[in-house]
């Protein structure tokens, strides 16, 4: 009866697992997303943050800008409650949320960071800017990520908990081996059937998929991965940039060497 079932829906609510991947904009995330929604267990969301970011970013100028602020969630604190937070079907007890660095915003309530567990895809700062200058024509600081990646870290730090971090060519490097280390995390099984999805996006694509997904709806699996990289190799993605967006590059470097510091750090 109600009662009953009241029940059930309690005991996977507390059962669930919600998993947030925080991510620089122009990584691997997508594709991450991608290959949890191809398990049985996992319901994936895309950006759950993005239109409260939007509502608190009237510069942030985006084709799809005012229909995502018409038709998604503006207040932050409600997407934590109701969706992050929010309660998990039984069958699909693992709740995935794909999230961009720059919606850790400081208006976000941190309590929620409690409640949920985390990890964290980075990369080059140099291949960051270079990506999203090309795809918007302009990149600054703020665009990479990064600041809000450090203090999402630092916050993390405070209450004890060990975030995962993996950069980018980890997991286009050896995608199976860095899905299995996630999994592993979060006391997942991996299932190979994470590494390959049908071309052509899922149901779960937010509405900017058309304008950022491009490469990842043509894929069925992982891409290639970047070349090994040493510093000239970085310094030559620099090359074709105005000097004004090489400034905004150099000035991430730092940012990102202390995030990626934690890459080798065991469990705690």
């Amino acid at each position: 009866g109600a009662p009953a079932a009241m029940a059930a829906t309690a005991a996977a609510a507390a059962a669930a697992r919600r998993i947030n991947l925080w991510s620089l904009p122009r990584c691997a995330s997508t594709a991450t997303m991608y290959a949890f929604a191809q398990r049985a267990d996992t319901r994936v969301f895309d950006e759950p943050l993005y239109a409260a970011y939007l509502a608190a970013h009237p510069e942030q100028q985006r084709p799809y800008r005012e229909e995502l602020l018409r038709t998604g969630e503006k207040d932050a604190g409600a997407v934590v409650a109701r969706i992050i937070l929010g309660p998990a079907e039984p069958e699909r007890p693992v709740r995935f949320f794909k999230n961009i660095a720059t919606q850790f915003m400081p208006t976000l309530d941190r309590a929620f960071l409690r409640e949920a567990d985390h990890f964290i895809l980075v990369r080059h700062p140099y291949r960051v800017i270079a990506s999203y200058y090309k795809a918007l024509g302009t990149a600054a600081v703020h665009d990479t990520g990064l600041p809000r990646m450090l203090e999402l870290c630092n916050e993390l730090d405070k209450i004890k908990y060990d975030a995962l971090v993996l950069d980018n060519s980890d997991i286009l490097g050896d995608p199976a081996s860095s899905l299995q280390r996630i999994c592993s995390r979060f006391g997942l099984d991996y299932t190979p059937r994470m590494l390959t999805w049908k071309t052509g996006g899922i149901p779960e694509d937010g509405i900017w998929a058309s304008c950022w997904y491009d490469n990842t709806h043509r894929s069925s699996g992982f891409g290639a991965p970047p070349p090994p990289s040493g510093n000239r190799d970085e310094e030559a993605v620099l090359d074709d940039l105005p000097e004004h967006i090489k400034h905004e590059a150099r000035l991430c470097l730092s940012l990102y060497e202390e995030i990626s510091q934690r890459k080798g750090q065991s469990p705690k």
